[in-house]
């Protein structure tokens, strides 16, 4: 399973064109069909079910969040980060 992880009003935009991926948003933008978090705390708790992250932050962002789950390049999850713009 895959999700989209954002956290503007702009990068949500972006990550509706991406299909059959749940999308996981910041609370302040949320809107029908998406997964509310609040911090990174609840956000980490909600994405330790994917095996595929899209992050479409800042890549400083999307890094300090997967840290935690970083093990090796054998057994990590597939995260690739993208740019709102």
């Amino acid at each position: 399973m895959a999700a989209v992880i954002v956290f503007t009003a702009k990068a949500r935009n972006t990550g509706t064109k991406l299909k059959n991926v749940d999308r996981l948003v910041f609370y302040k933008y949320a809107e029908k069909g998406d997964i509310p978090f609040k911090n990174v705390a609840e956000l980490r708790e909600k994405i330790v079910q994917y095996s595929k992250l899209v992050f479409i932050c800042a890549c400083g962002i999307a890094v300090r969040t997967i840290a935690p789950f970083v093990k090796n390049k054998k057994e990590d999850l597939c995260a690739l980060f993208g740019n709102p713009r």
